[in-house]
């Protein structure tokens, strides 16, 4: 059982492990928290609530599972928690019902031969990614839960970007796919991949972004497929149809949505009341607290 054992200092068990690791203020702010391009620090207020959210999604930050990364926006400078792909993958293997996935781009091959999905991330000799794409599996669903992804909304043109946009396109995919598939162990966990574009200021100074078309087939690069009509999936957010909220507060309110248990919900309202969010992102949470409070008593009662 996790506890806090002085002030400012947390201990807990990280998932799939057996041995407490101990997090504090000064250790995040000195080797886990990244600085923005100005050189701008976390707050102590942003390295707590990373600290928190690493103990209720059970993170461990000193084996590569999540980074506190810093960006500079016209507002000033914002910090996210950041999640590894390995950490995505390590939690859907060890849920009994994870059955594989098949992931892949998605490559122009010119006029005559159109826009069609690859395995793997092999780009052969006359072929343009333009997107990524995966299938995930679960042994008690009838369907595979899939994702695809435009390239040109995450791609930055820089490091890894640069070197390797088809490696980097799939895994974005991967991570969009595991979460669908298995929306309370993931639910709100959001990879570098996925969050380059916005550490690197190409959202978060401008205005909110429409939908991108795709390039020309494979039904306009539709990003899901019917499921188990008896199977109610866990909904990403509902603020992600409405760019104009922040992404802490998206974050933050899948995570809410994803509780378990009460102990699990009553850390995440510790988190609602410190958030950096506005008033009215604030007052949704809070609501989404309630919510999700009345939801799990009504588990309980059953």
């Amino acid at each position: 059982m996790s506890e806090t054992k002085k002030t400012g200092e947390m201990v807990y068990v990280p998932f799939g492990e057996k041995s407490e690791i101990t997090l504090t203020p000064s250790t995040v702010s000195r080797y886990i928290a990244v600085k923005t391009r100005s050189g701008k620090t976390a707050s102590m207020d942003e390295v707590i609530k990373f600290m928190m959210l690493c103990k209720a999604r059970e993170l461990n930050p000193y084996a590569g599972d999540a980074f506190l990364v810093g960006y500079d926006t016209k507002d000033g400078p914002k910090y996210s928690l950041i999640t590894a792909h390995q950490a995505l993958l390590k939690r859907s293997e060890a849920n009994c019902n994870f059955d594989g996935m098949e992931s892949g781009i998605i490559v122009n091959e010119g006029e005559d031969k159109g826009i069609r999905e690859v395995p793997g991330t092999f780009v052969a000799p006359g072929q343009q990614v333009v997107g990524g794409w995966c299938k995930v599996y679960r042994k008690d669903r009838s369907h595979p839960f899939y994702h695809s992804v435009d390239l040109k909304v995450y791609n930055t043109g820089q490091s890894r970007w640069a070197k390797d946009p088809a490696g980097m396109i799939c895994k974005v995919a991967e991570g969009g796919a595991l979460r669908k598939a298995f929306p309370t162990q993931l639910g709100g966990l959001y990879t570098s991949e996925e969050m380059d574009a916005e550490v690197d200021g190409r959202f978060s100074d401008r205005a909110p972004k429409t939908a991108v078309a795709a390039p020309t087939s494979l039904d306009d690069f539709v990003v899901d497929e019917p499921i188990d009509a008896a199977f109610t999936v866990v909904a990403e957010p509902k603020a992600e149809k409405t760019p104009g909220y922040s992404i802490e507060y998206r974050s933050i309110l899948a995570q809410v949505r994803a509780c378990e248990t009460v102990g699990e919900l009553q850390a995440m309202a510790q988190l609602c009341k410190i958030a950096n969010v506005s008033e009215l992102e604030a007052a949704e949470l809070d609501a989404a607290v309630l919510d999700q409070e009345i939801n799990l008593t009504a588990e309980v009662q059953a």
